[in-house]
């Protein structure tokens, strides 16, 4: 565990923002938000986003989390497992109300925060219409990314610098791509 200096809440905050752009840029997603739970379980606060439209932003800024209908993220909370939606007919079928509000969604996988028995918050990613949630690679990563988080959030809490929800949601900036391999040099010929 890390002393209470490293884990004061702007250094929680910076380490969130970071594990939350690598899980997106890892995973192919094209956006992805990290969620708080409030104190009395009821509601989920946007604290970051990465790649959403401030309009869409907006409207994820509360969310019920009363059952399971209420979307993927309310699921994921409260049965506790990774939720992953296929596509924007699936998520329709699955949650009629929400996909009233968010018609034009592809698919979605969402994880629950949660280090020994307390549920933290949820993490959110989003795909393009024309790619599958999550491969197992791409799983496994958002997977630990929640782990991640889950234990952060618990080391913070454990020396008094409990993460809040601030009053407007991080717009997170885009991570650049990491750059692949240097190319081959060329022989002249």
């Amino acid at each position: 565990m890390a002393n209470g200096k490293d884990l004061q809440p702007a250094a929680v905050q910076e380490l969130l923002d970071q594990i939350v752009a690598r899980t997106v840029a890892g995973t192919g997603a094209h956006a992805g938000a990290f969620f708080l739970l409030e104190p009395g379980g009821g509601v989920l606060v946007l604290d970051a986003s990465l790649g959403m439209p401030t309009g869409f932003v907006g409207l994820l800024r509360r969310l019920r989390v009363a059952a399971a209908a209420d979307g993927p993220l309310a699921e994921a909370i409260l049965q506790r497992h990774l939720v992953r939606v296929a596509s924007g007919e699936e998520f329709a079928r699955r949650y009629p109300q929400l996909a009233l509000t968010f018609p034009f969604v592809g698919a979605v996988a969402a994880t629950p925060i949660v280090a020994c028995s307390r549920v933290w918050g949820a993490m959110l990613l989003l795909f393009s219409q024309k790619s599958s949630a999550l491969d197992a690679r791409a799983r496994g990563r958002f997977t630990t990314a929640a782990r991640c988080i889950a234990v952060l959030l618990q080391d913070a809490a454990a020396t008094g610098n409990c993460l809040q929800p601030g009053l407007t949601a991080r717009l997170l900036p885009p991570t650049p791509a990491r750059p692949s391999a240097p190319a081959a040099p060329q022989l002249g010929v």
